[in-house]
């Protein structure tokens, strides 16, 4: 392996949170190349990875961003790709995890291609009041790499999936309505409830 020169970065950015940024360099451009296809970015962000679920003491999580107006949460989960694309686009699955804490999903009607619509019916769990449909329409459906989603209010949802040491690789990307708190902890427990869900399958 050629000599690399690794520089680590910590900023405090507020409210208990630190950005880490690594800079790596090689003593020679061929040397840097030949890192390069052997996967150097990726092995640095698969362990970057790896840290975000020590520190969150989460073994799924794989870390959480936000760019703008937009948020990404990434979780490796220890289930082949292809169950995992059914979870996510089977109605009769999706209604047992698309939904945060103390709501569920009663039903969902999905029309998997690009152009088709989506629509999943959220309520409180206890029925407490009105709940309210999650609709919208489908960019792009790459199975099983990626959907793009159009929510009815015109933002965007992305789901991208990858095959990965230990499972599959789920990033999915939105664009907020709602403040950057609500929004997380919103998904997080999502993603949660698509963990549990999974491993009822994988189980299977």
């Amino acid at each position: 392996m050629p000599v690399v020169l690794t520089t680590v970065f910590f900023e405090d950015v507020g409210t208990g949170r630190t950005k880490l940024t690594i800079h790596q360099s090689a003593d020679t451009v061929a040397e840097f190349e030949r890192l390069a296809k052997q996967g150097m970015a990726e092995g640095i962000g698969e362990s970057l990875g790896k840290l975000a679920s020590v520190l969150s003491g989460n073994p799924t999580d794989r870390g959480v961003s936000v760019d703008g107006r937009t948020l990404t949460l990434t979780r490796v989960y220890a289930a082949p790709r292809d169950l995992v694309w059914t979870a996510l686009t089977d109605p009769k699955h999706i209604t047992s995890w698309m939904f945060a804490n103390d709501w569920e999903s009663p039903s969902a009607k999905i029309d998997l291609r690009p152009g088709g619509a989506f629509n999943i019916t959220m309520r409180p769990a206890d029925r407490s009041q009105e709940g309210f449909d999650f609709g919208g329409t489908y960019r792009e459906v790459t199975k099983p790499e990626r959907i793009v989603m159009v929510i009815g209010d015109g933002r965007l949802m992305t789901w991208t999936l990858a095959d990965v040491l230990g499972g599959t690789k789920v990033t999915l990307s939105l664009e907020m309505a709602l403040d950057e708190a609500r929004e997380r902890a919103g998904y997080t427990q999502i993603l949660d409830h698509f963990a549990a869900h999974l491993s009822t399958l994988a189980k299977r």
